[in-house]
Parts: C-alpha cells; sequence; structure tokens
C-alpha cells in the first residue's frame, strides 16, 4: 500500500510539473475592454507586480540571464493606436527620441510573431543597457534590461527580453 502510494505521490509531482511550464499571469485591468496579462517564458518568475493609477510594472528574473523590466503605460497621444498604425517616419522619430538619452546606440525595428512592430535599442560601449518598446492598443509597453554593474548584455539576455514580449497578450473582456 505505502508503494503503491509513492507510485502516485510520484506521478502526480511529475505531472504537476509537466502542466506548469507556462505561467500565465494577469498583470492588470487598464481598460474596460480588455485585460493584460503575460505567458512567463519557461522558468521564470516575477520579482514584482505593481499596478497604480493605470501604470503596470512588473520585474522578470530568469536563472542565467538578466532581469527584465515591463512597464505598461496608457498614452493618450497615441490613444487607440499600435504601432503598426504610426508611419515609418514616425516610429523613426519615436525611436530616436528614446534613444537620444545615450551617446552610443543601436536601433532596430522589428515585429512580434502576431505582427506588431516594436523597437529594440541597445546602448552602451558594450551593450550594457537594452530598451524595448512598442504601441499597443493606446499603451506604451516597455521592456528594458540592464545589471547593476552594467555588465554587456549577452544573446540570451537579448533573448529573453523578446521571450518576455512576445508572452504579453492583450485579452479582449465582454463590456
Amino acid at each position: 500500500m505505502k508503494k503503491l502510494l509513492m507510485v502516485l505521490l510520484c506521478m502526480a509531482l511529475l505531472f504537476s510539473g509537466a502542466c506548469a511550464g507556462a505561467e500565465t499571469v494577469k498583470l492588470g485591468e487598464n481598460a474596460s475592454s480588455f485585460d493584460i496579462q503575460v505567458v512567463l517564458p519557461e522558468g521564470a518568475s516575477l520579482t514584482y507586480n505593481e499596478f497604480e493609477n493605470d501604470y503596470t510594472n512588473i520585474g522578470v528574473i530568469k536563472d542565467g540571464v538578466k532581469e527584465v523590466i515591463v512597464t505598461i503605460a496608457p498614452s493618450e497621444e497615441y490613444a487607440g493606436l499600435s504601432m503598426n498604425d504610426l508611419s515609418d517616419d514616425e516610429i523613426s522619430l519615436l525611436a530616436e527620441q528614446t534613444a537620444s538619452d545615450f551617446s552610443q546606440y543601436t536601433v532596430k525595428i522589428d515585429a512580434t510573431p502576431s505582427g506588431n512592430q516594436y523597437v529594440l535599442i541597445t546602448a552602451g560601449e558594450e551593450n550594457n543597457f537594452a530598451t524595448l518598446f512598442t504601441v499597443y492598443r493606446g499603451y506604451f509597453v516597455q521592456l528594458a534590461q540592464f545589471d547593476t554593474d552594467f555588465s554587456a548584455l549577452s544573446e540570451a539576455d537579448t533573448a529573453f527580453m523578446l521571450e518576455v514580449l512576445y508572452g504579453i497578450e492583450f485579452v479582449d473582456v465582454a463590456p
């Protein structure tokens, strides 16, 4: 009987571990027509999840890569718009305004798997800071990544930041 209980317990633990791969975390109810949530990359967890006055801030960590700080905030200037609604000139201007604080930087404009454009800026002499942003449904979504010792970001760090971005979802809710 004890052996059977141990086998069942082991199977339950194995099964629950397999089901727990990607965790979905609700980030806040930022609008009347949608909620914002993130599907965390496997092995990642939140260090904090703050929601105040329509602003959402979270920290996402995972062993072996630098923390990603996510800020989501409404924008009156871009109310109802997404990055794909902006012209190439408007996107370039946003990128240049964001990067202007840095003496050395690179700018990359790309798209998420769902097709929304984003801007990735890496900065510093040794690529020791990265910020990524997009506009979606009138909200700025910004991700930042750096280490307190300002060590260089690795390809794994940047891949992790993109994985977090790709996991952010705006989920329609019934009015």
